[in-house]
């Protein structure tokens, strides 16, 4: 995304609830989604990509995928050219920012642009390039851009399949050819956890938004989305992170509904 970014002209944005489920291929313009709320699956040859309520999709130009609406909600979406073409054409995730300042930034860029007068585009402009920056800013975190460039495949990785059940830090480890001692420092030095640390939070937390989204939905569903083939050892994990069973967090969820 960061090259296309060196070279953006902002085109539209607009907002909207649910995208539609199908197969798209994307021509000339390059797409950021933020998501307000739902879930939605990418689906891409590369891998899958799912996001969630304070998430933000980049999708190149020359990018083809298939959608999977699993939980209904909203995102603002903004397009913009480049001269510069994208790195590859995968659909990417980008989640590690301020989420209040990004959906600070998103929604003024979409205020911007239906204000509709002299300086909108000049005002959009600079919120995009703000967008970017605040990704940019994240993804950095304490490496030198040689380390994360020597990163990098391990993190393509992780995005394409963090929820898979056979995911594994070893796998991701074998991606960048390093020891275990310091592909674990670089990685912690980017996300501020450790990598099995991060698998587990990434897991817990897309759990939680499951269960609120769709409360009929089973534990074994659950366990089975977020990459987990084990619904009792899923149930150990959830427990030990938030202090309280499935089952209990999704009676509470219906307790709080009839209330």
């Amino acid at each position: 995304m960061f090259q296309a970014a060196k070279a953006a002209s902002f085109l539209l944005a607009f907002k909207m609830s649910v995208p539609v489920p199908g197969v798209f291929s994307h021509g000339k313009a390059n797409t950021l989604s933020f998501k307000i709320s739902g879930i939605t699956e990418y689906i891409q040859e590369s891998g899958n990509v799912i996001t969630s309520a304070g998430k933000l999709i980049y999708i190149p130009t020359g990018a083809s995928f298939s959608t999977r609406i699993i939980d209904p909600g909203e995102y603002i979406e903004i397009r913009f050219s480049s001269t510069i073409p994208p790195a590859d054409t995968n659909v990417k995730v980008y989640s590690d920012f301020n989420v209040r300042e990004m959906d600070a930034a998103c929604r003024k860029l979409l205020a911007c642009y239906t204000s509709k007068d002299e300086a909108a585009f000049f005002n959009c402009q600079a919120q995009l390039n703000h967008i970017f920056a605040l990704v940019a800013q994240s993804n950095s975190g304490y490496l030198t851009s040689s380390q994360r460039q020597l990163l990098e495949p391990a993190l393509v990785y992780m995005q394409d399949h963090l929820f898979d059940a056979d995911f594994s830090v070893g796998e991701m480890q074998s991606r960048v050819g390093i020891c275990s001692k310091y592909f674990r420092k670089l990685f912690t030095a980017c996300y501020g956890m450790t990598p099995q640390r991060y698998m587990i939070t990434e897991r817990i937390k897309l759990a939680r938004t499951l269960m609120r989204s769709r409360p009929a939905i089973s534990i074994q569903q659950v366990a089975d989305e977020i990459g987990y083939t084990d619904v009792f050892y899923f149930s150990r994990v959830f427990k030990k992170e938030t202090g309280e069973s499935p089952s209990h967090f999704l009676a509470e969820l219906d307790k709080n509904k009839s209330e």
